[in-house]
This record gives structure tokens, sequence and C-alpha cells, in this order.
């Protein structure tokens, strides 16, 4: 018997088999424009940003990306306006030919929305896998994290779109809209405040974030900062505009 027999463990030659790798996640893919899948989104959103779902084709994505890049140009449009209203000025030059007709009004967001809609996809997605990872989760892809900010964010910018269609066929332009201070715009603080609450259901549901810190993050922060942002600028709209 050789040495190297003599200092051989008893069992070295018994090895042990290797655990098998997990299965993959079958992941499959949904139209997110059709309607079951948007009653989902808004309603049961628990199914919408399942973990073995994902919202697909490519222009599906990119179409929600444009339609929250049109939603960001409407808000900066209407502060360029309500800047103008408090301060007792002329609104700039192109904000007035852009309101003055619906063309000009339409055209400008169709075309900003495609680069706002980018600028959403890249840094709104980093804000929200940044509060992710803040939150607990280890590694979050970065892909998955930018799907489900822009299709929470949808729960708000579907609604804006929809009442500045409405206004579209009411008003001559969005100046006689702005002028006329319809009610329609009322709703939607109600659903900004639902898109949060969807946000953060998406972070639960898809990312596995539990407990106070994702409810911080990602409902109570953010609906008081849009909160304080509304107020504030009500506030100081109809105390200074009149």
């Amino acid at each position: 018997m050789t040495s190297d027999n003599l200092y051989r463990a008893p069992d070295a030659d018994l090895a042990l088999p290797a655990e098998p790798a997990p299965p993959p996640v079958d992941v499959r893919r949904f139209q997110p424009f059709q309607l079951a899948h948007l009653r989902d989104l808004f309603f049961r959103p628990s199914r919408f940003f399942a973990p073995d779902v994902r919202p697909g084709p490519a222009w599906a994505v990119s179409l929600a990306c444009w339609l929250m890049g049109i939603s960001y140009v409407i808000d900066r449009i209407d502060i360029k306006m309500m800047q103008a209203d408090v301060a007792g000025t002329h609104r700039n030059p192109l904000t007035e030919k852009l309101v003055a007709s619906w063309d000009a009004y339409w055209a400008a967001l169709l075309i900003g929305g495609m680069l706002a809609g980018a600028m959403i996809w890249f840094v709104g997605g980093w804000w929200y896998r940044l509060r992710l990872r803040w939150s607990g989760a280890v590694a979050p892809d970065a892909r998955e994290a930018r799907l489900a900010y822009v299709f929470a964010g949808l729960v708000f910018c579907l609604p804006a779109l929809i009442v500045t269609l409405l206004l579209t066929l009411r008003f001559e332009s969005y100046a006689a809209a702005w002028s006329a201070e319809p009610l329609d715009g009322l709703l939607l603080p109600v659903f900004m405040v639902w898109s949060c609450a969807t946000g953060w259901l998406a972070a639960r549901t898809k990312f596995g974030v539990t407990g106070p810190l994702p409810l911080l993050l990602f409902l109570i922060l953010p609906v008081l900062v849009y909160m304080a942002a509304i107020g504030g600028f009500a506030y100081i709209y109809y105390r200074f505009a009149g």
C-alpha cells in the first residue's frame, strides 16, 4: 500500500453529485395596451407586474415611453403659462405660438414627447432602480426597473392625455381652454396618487421589497412632494394671478 493510499480519506472517491441549477423563470410577454391588461394595470397591478410576465413587444414599450413624454411636455407648457400668469407678464413668443393653435400644440407634444420619453426611460428608470436598491432589492435588473417605472406612470399620463383630447374637442385652442379653467383637470391629482401607489405595488410584486422603507420611498414621499407642489402652485396662482 502506497503512502498516498494511507492518507486518502475513506470517502474521497465518493464525490457528491452537483446540485442542479434552478430552472429559469418562464417569462411570458403580453401586449400591455390590450383592454384586459390596462384594466389589470389600473385595478390589479399585482397581476400586471407579476414576476413571470413582462410587457412587450418593443413597440408597446416605446409607445408607453412616448405617451409618458407627451404628458411631461404638457406639464412643461402648463408651468410656463402659470409662470407668466403669476408674474403678470406676457407669455414668451414660443409658448404663445404653441397655445394659440391646436396644430402647433399637438405638434410640440408629439415631437417633444419623443425626446422626453427617452429621458424618462433612462433617468426615471435609474431613479426607480436606485430606490429599489435602497429598499433592499439585490441587483435589480435595470430594464425591469425601467419597465415598472414607465408602466406605473401610465396610470397618471393616460388620464392626462384623455383630458387634453377632451379639451381639444371643446375649445378652439389651448389658450382658450386655459382661460376657461375647465374642471377636467381636478381629477388628475387623484390619478397622480394612484400612479404612485401602482409604482409601490410594482416594487413589491416584481422585486419583492416589503416593509416601511419601500412604502416611504415609493408612495408616501412622492405623494407628499406632488401634493406640496400642486398646493404651492395653486396657492401662488390664485393668490397672485387672480
